[in-house]
């Protein structure tokens, strides 16, 4: 009966995918908690981590979730992106970033955070994923479907996340290379992945 038992918590353990939670304190970490609006900077005014463009399309499908309109004059501007708390960006970030990757079907959570961080950083385009499906040596589609999720799983972690890695180093410098306005964020970017390396490796996630 106890080995029984034992092989059934062995498996449910094995099977089970990443945690959410981990994945937000590490990304709340690197991206820190200023209201940000840099020159040059694509995304814009930022808070979090999260872009006045995500947060505006959050509050237009997901109203009743959290308070978008924080000054109440009855609009969503930058101002009400400034005001907000940490709690407000925690479902933004589990709906248009864990969940675009399928994090909780992903085993490692190294790998689950990584490609999240990923779509965080850059987008989730067609075009980007089927970068990264190359990167990672599986068939490229351009989604995070099933077929993905399964082959990221049957790889090793230590050496997917060096392909992962060494992918965003490349993928980094071909931004700066093709506009220089970027180069002033390539520290910042390759100082992003290699704190989360650190983190991973520290709490033995990989």
């Amino acid at each position: 009966m106890r080995a029984i038992l034992f092989i059934i918590l062995f498996f449910t353990n094995f099977c089970s995918g990443a945690d959410f939670k981990p994945f937000f304190n590490h990304v709340v970490k690197v991206e820190g908690s200023a209201f940000t609006v840099t020159r040059f900077d694509r995304g814009g005014a930022t808070k979090f981590g999260v872009t006045f463009q995500t947060f505006n399309r959050f509050c237009d499908l997901e109203k009743f979730v959290i308070e978008c309109d924080k000054d109440n004059d009855k609009k969503v501007t930058p101002k009400d992106l400034a005001r907000l708390a940490l709690n407000d960006v925690k479902p933004i970030y589990k709906t248009y970033y864990w969940n675009v990757v399928k994090g909780d079907k992903i085993h490692n959570q190294a790998i689950a955070e990584f490609l999240t961080d990923f779509v965080v950083n850059s987008g989730a385009s067609k075009n980007k994923v089927l970068q990264l499906q190359k990167a990672m040596g599986i068939k490229q589609d351009g989604i995070f479907g099933t077929q993905t999720i399964k082959a990221i799983n049957k790889q090793n972690p230590k050496v997917l996340f060096k392909k992962l890695y060494s992918f965003r180093v490349n993928f980094y410098k071909k931004i700066c290379a093709n506009d220089r306005t970027q180069l002033k964020f390539f520290k910042g970017w390759i100082n992003r992945i290699s704190l989360l390396e650190q983190i991973y490796y520290h709490e033995k996630f990989i």
